[in-house]
């Protein structure tokens, strides 16, 4: 089962925290900056670089941001727009997703870090922010609250003949 949360505008914002002491974020957008660059050539952000080409992504705002320690990648974090497998968003809505930390950097609240950058790198209207997660996963569902991010409520992601591409995460609220 997944869990929903939800930031919105008039919810606090996440904090804006500084990175670790030797360390860089690096910024890809797909609709700006073409291919993925050196560090992010990887199967999977070639075919999201496609997928924003081909128009899935309901703004061209689809971005990967990472962090480095030296040449080696210790945090991503992907900011996805509204597209089929999203249905609940709104048109201008983002999701944070795809976040992962190496093992030995976890602990320095990257997450919240790059969190905040996204926020205020797309902080130029009014619009919802929706993170998912597995129900089994505390330190993300930890990171949403440090965030100011609200549970909303659960769901499961389909497969269509088992292909988890054309799948889509499926929101049920919490009842009020």
């Amino acid at each position: 089962m997944m869990v929903f949360f939800s930031h919105g505008p008039s919810d606090p914002p996440p904090p804006l925290l500084p990175l670790p002491r030797g360390m860089t974020l690096r910024r890809w957008q797909a609709g700006k900056h073409g291919l993925p660059p050196r560090g992010s050539r990887t199967p999977v952000n070639f075919i999201w670089w496609l997928l924003n080409r081909l128009g899935f992504f309901a703004t061209d705002e689809f971005t990967e941001l990472t962090v480095w320690r030296g040449d080696d990648m210790v945090h991503r974090l992907l900011v996805t727009p509204r597209w089929h497998r999203l249905p609940f968003m709104a048109p201008d809505d983002l999701e944070v997703g795809n976040i992962w930390t190496r093992p030995d950097a976890r602990g320095q609240q990257l997450a919240p870090t790059i969190i905040g950058e996204a926020h205020r790198l797309f902080g130029d209207r009014e619009r919802r922010w929706w993170w998912l997660t597995d129900d089994d996963n505390a330190a993300s569902m930890a990171s949403a609250a440090r965030c100011n991010y609200r549970r909303l409520g659960t769901g499961y992601k389909t497969r269509p003949l088992g292909v988890g591409l054309w799948g889509q995460y499926r929101f049920k609220p919490i009842a009020e």
